[in-house]
């Protein structure tokens, strides 16, 4: 956790190495009482620590933008969840439903771009570096896909097996995103300083990894048990009902209670960013007063 406090005096004759906090320029050999010559901040708010009330309020902005287009999306995703079927009963079709999903995608990757912005004042020291980068890559690939799948079916017809593998990139890139974006939560909780965010960013991690794995060892289990009380029919050839039951039982209690837990996790995922949220505009009308 930081702990930075700004309540010590800085001697004004020591020379710094730090970037400016605000533009990025190299403060490297002014005084602790002189100003950045770029943009006229004063050397000293570059020099009081880690913590957000510290860094410029442009880049605290956006992290609160961040916070609150990932919980918007959050909402919309389970409002259009729950709409499906509504819209399909008055006559809206599924691809007007795709184009839907795909403002909900580009309200949550849009997010989690705002949420990543880089802070100027930080690169040289800044450990979450390498998670933020990742995190922008994953959006920028998912954002590719989401278009392809979402929208050149209107233009041109995608053969299936390109389409299921966009799909799967889809997938893959989120899985990878979910998990930067949290070790790099964890790098930036300390600055607020917000330590129940920080643990729960790791409970998180630890919640989608069982989510994840409870949905393979379910379909594992599914294939197998199938494949047993089929007794090695031929291909194509229909099971006994009561094989199909067996079959099914284990996949249907292990895919809800993938489905429960999953749940769950999103639930606690939206108040992580709304405790985020809340601590950004803190520090916001912190800074300002």
């Amino acid at each position: 956790m930081s702990t930075f406090s700004p309540d010590v005096p800085l001697p004004v004759s020591v020379t710094v190495a730090q970037p400016c906090i605000k533009c990025g320029y190299s403060l490297l050999g002014l005084r602790t009482d002189s100003r950045c010559p770029e943009c006229g901040t004063p050397v000293d708010r570059s020099l009081r620590g880690d913590l957000l009330i510290y860094s410029d309020s442009t880049y605290v902005d956006s992290l609160r933008k961040g916070a609150t287009l990932i919980m918007a999306s959050i909402l919309l995703m389970v409002l259009m969840t729950v709409g499906v079927v509504a819209l399909g009963a008055i006559g809206v079709s599924p691809d007007m439903i795709s184009l839907l999903g795909l403002v909900v995608s580009g309200c949550f990757l849009a997010g989690w771009w705002f949420l990543t912005s880089p802070d100027l004042g930080q690169l040289t020291a800044n450990k979450g570096e390498k998670p933020r980068q990742i995190v922008r890559v994953c959006v920028g690939i998912a954002a590719v896909a989401k278009i392809i799948t979402t929208v050149l079916p209107f233009i041109i017809t995608i053969d299936t097996a390109v389409h299921m593998v966009l799909q799967l990139l889809d997938s893959l890139v989120l899985f990878v995103g979910f998990f930067a974006g949290m070790l790099y939560l964890r790098w930036l909780t300390p600055r607020i300083p917000n330590y129940n965010a920080y643990k729960r960013a790791k409970t998180l991690m630890i919640m989608i990894s069982v989510v994840i794995g409870l949905y393979l060892i379910t379909a594992v289990i599914g294939l197998l048990t199938y494949w047993s009380t089929t007794g090695g029919k031929p291909a194509g050839a229909a099971p006994a009902a009561g094989a199909a039951l067996t079959a099914a039982v284990p996949t249907m209690v292990g895919g809800c209670a993938a489905a429960i837990m999953g749940l769950v996790t999103l639930i606690m995922y939206y108040n992580l960013f709304s405790w985020l949220r809340k601590d950004f505009k803190r520090v916001l009308e912190a800074a300002s007063a």
